[in-house]
């Protein structure tokens, strides 16, 4: 009954929205691979996707020290490039001792899920400065939530038909293209966010 309850309301189903497009892309890539490649493929492309992201994803949980920064400040294009090309070179130079766990703790024959943990793990300084902006584009005391959840919306189409085409047509490297749309939905995120935002901001 609130004057503020409308505008909660709206407020509450655009971030629900926001939410429920990444989620289900989540799942999608590895619908479509069972799919297109069979269950013995999908077993592969999980390991390899499952242990890729076990690094990556403690990336979000620590970004909520940071939410209340983001509320009153956007971090810097030379902080953000910065941060990106640190944890790249970390997350290649992780990738590297990645493949004697593969080999000698899981065993040879899921060697061949090696470079699509390998992908998503130097993919890390795309998939933290997509976080960030992505996040400030949630929190920032300017931000409209149109943003996150246009942003979600299309980022969400276009890595649907990637995978689509990357397994209709990738042939034998077809995991891999699959493995790649991690880093490529961090980065079509990115620019979709940040044209938005600005678009916001000069409208």
């Amino acid at each position: 009954s609130s004057k503020e309850a409308p505008l909660l309301r709206r407020e509450t189903l655009q971030l629900s929205l926001a939410g429920l497009f990444p989620l289900v892309l989540e799942h999608a890539d590895k619908l479509l691979v069972s799919y297109f490649l069979g269950l013995e493929k999908l077993a592969l492309y999980t390991i390899g996707i499952s242990t890729g992201r076990l690094i990556s994803i403690v990336i979000k949980p620590t970004m909520t020290v940071y939410f209340p920064l983001l509320v009153k400040d956007r971090f810097s294009w030379r902080l953000l490039i910065t941060i990106f090309l640190t944890l790249t070179i970390v997350g290649v130079l992780a990738a590297w001792p990645l493949y004697y766990y593969f080999v000698n703790v899981l065993g040879t024959e899921y060697a061949e899920a090696y470079p699509m943990a390998a992908i998503i793990i130097a993919g890390l300084g795309v998939y933290f400065i997509s976080v960030v902006v992505y996040y400030s584009s949630v929190y920032h005391k300017d931000a409209k939530l149109s943003v996150p959840t246009m942003t979600s919306f299309l980022s969400t189409l276009v890595t649907l038909a990637y995978l689509l085409l990357a397994l209709n047509y990738g042939g034998k490297y077809a995991l891999l293209l699959s493995a790649a749309s991690y880093p490529l939905r961090d980065l079509i995120t990115l620019v979709i966010t940040l044209a938005l935002s600005k678009r916001v901001r000069t409208a």
